[in-house]
């Protein structure tokens, strides 16, 4: 087949609305996709499972001969062809329709307490286009100076049990505006502190953010059992 009629068939493929183009070639939607092979499935099962078994002898293959940093694609693949419903379903939740499978790492270490170790670790796997996940660190600079894709950590969730929680502060003039409130309940008198909740400014946004996004209240966050 000649080059020219190779691009002409894949610009008509493009013009669907069912087809998408990805870094790997034009793929169905998911709901298109599901049809036809739900359908194939149905009136030829010999057919369907004969076309199961080259695509995972295909991958499988591929991925032996994969370096570092395609892996991941075949790797994806492979758990895509799972069956059972749940282990599918926890790589690919129904209705996200546009999520794709990204080379990513976790580093973090709270061990480490010079910074330009992991700044330089950051900065290779970034710049080799590999997304980085900072693990067990929530600091404000570490998110704001190492050029990280995504953060989480523990900590944020159990800071009520040590006595003060972190609330992301939108009036605050900072940039940082992280503001650090401590709870009556665990608080030493002989130290001042910044913020109370008892008498803290943005209180009542405080409450209506704890309400309308976590569905809880502050009394929720004292006592050995707080939802914390």
């Amino acid at each position: 087949m000649a080059i020219s009629d190779i691009r002409e068939i894949y610009t008509n493929l493009l013009a669907f609305p069912f087809i998408d183009a990805t870094a790997g070639g034009l793929v169905f939607q998911d709901v298109v996709r599901e049809t036809i092979s739900n359908e194939l499935q149905r009136r030829d099962p010999e057919r369907f499972k004969q076309l199961r078994r080259r695509a995972y002898s295909y991958f499988t293959k591929q991925s032996h001969r994969a370096v570092a940093t395609t892996l991941w694609q075949y790797t994806a693949d492979l758990l895509y062809m799972i069956e059972n419903p749940i282990a599918r379903g926890a790589f690919f939740p129904k209705g996200a329709s546009d999520l794709r499978v990204e080379p990513a790492i976790v580093l973090g270490s709270k061990q480490n307490s010079n910074p330009d170790v992991p700044a330089r670790a950051f900065e290779k796997f970034s710049s080799a286009g590999i997304r980085v996940h900072l693990f067990g660190n929530m600091k404000f600079s570490s998110i704001t100076d190492f050029p990280i894709w995504a953060c989480d950590t523990t900590a944020w969730a159990q800071r009520g049990l040590w006595g003060f929680i972190y609330y992301w502060n939108p009036h605050s003039p900072d940039l940082d505006q992280t503001d650090k409130i401590y709870l009556e309940e665990f608080m030493d008198i002989t130290k001042k502190y910044r913020f109370m909740y008892s008498n803290y400014e943005y209180r009542s946004d405080l409450d209506e953010y704890l309400y309308n996004d976590l569905k809880i209240t502050i009394s929720d966050l004292y006592g050995p059992d707080g939802v914390f």
